[in-house]
């Protein structure tokens, strides 16, 4: 074989090594762009989900306050996003009401304005998932009170299990606020209802209202009705 025979299957070896380069890095751009556009689009369907869900939960909160929060009452919320919009709203209204929470948000509330509303905050072991207040010294200090009601969202609702959450510790907050409460209401919004999770909270028949944002499968209407629960949407 001639040096230029040589010089020549070199070159053509280069020229195709160079071209399988080429076309492997536009192949990883062109991925890279396809999976940016991707994660765009999924940015943007999980922004419109979530402003969907605050909607739902807005118009929850909008309903209880019109319906169930009265002058001088003293009501329990828990640290759901649903209870927030609630205190929002009854901070807002200018109500003469006394709100106890583990909640750290709707603290923080109070610290935004002097509202008419009268805060107690429940302390404890610090949960940052749910920005709360949790533990031993949480439920002994729920243990201290009788309020005329209580507003709570769990995890999920079971149609054999009734109330569960997701979380062993919110679990037993959920648990004293029900039981040191007269009145119970729970606000659901649609996605609780399919949802799942593994802690009992409470059966339903031990709730006086469960309201949430859009009629559901009708085998709820049909399990409220024979519990004798208020089941409002």
């Amino acid at each position: 074989m001639s040096k230029q025979t040589k010089r020549q299957i070199v070159e053509q070896t280069r020229n195709k090594i160079a071209h399988t380069y080429t076309s492997r890095i536009e192949e990883l751009e062109n991925r890279i762009k396809e999976l940016s556009k991707n994660s765009l689009d999924l940015l943007i369907e999980n922004r419109k989900l979530k402003n969907k869900n605050e909607q739902y939960k807005e118009k929850i909160a909008q309903y209880v306050i019109e319906h169930f929060v009265k002058e001088n009452d003293s009501i329990m919320i828990d640290s759901s996003s649903t209870c927030y919009q609630l205190a929002e709203k009854i901070i807002d209204s200018g109500m003469n009401v006394t709100i106890i929470t583990n909640s750290l948000k709707i603290m923080e509330l109070f610290d935004k304005q002097q509202p008419n509303a009268r805060l107690i905050g429940i302390g404890g072991k610090f949960r940052s998932k749910s920005c709360s207040f949790v533990g031993d010294t949480a439920v002994k200090e729920i243990e201290s009170y009788l309020v005329d009601k209580c507003f709570i969202s769990t995890s999920a609702l079971d149609p054999v299990h009734g109330l569960i959450d997701s979380s062993s510790q919110e679990c037993q907050i959920h648990k004293k606020i029900l039981e040191h409460s007269k009145y119970h209401y729970v606000l659901a919004d649609h996605t609780k209802f399919s949802a799942r999770a593994d802690y009992i909270v409470s059966e339903l028949k031990n709730l006086n209202s469960v309201i949430t944002d859009c009629k559901s499968d009708p085998m709820w209407d049909r399990i409220f009705e024979e519990l004798n629960v208020d089941f409002i949407y």
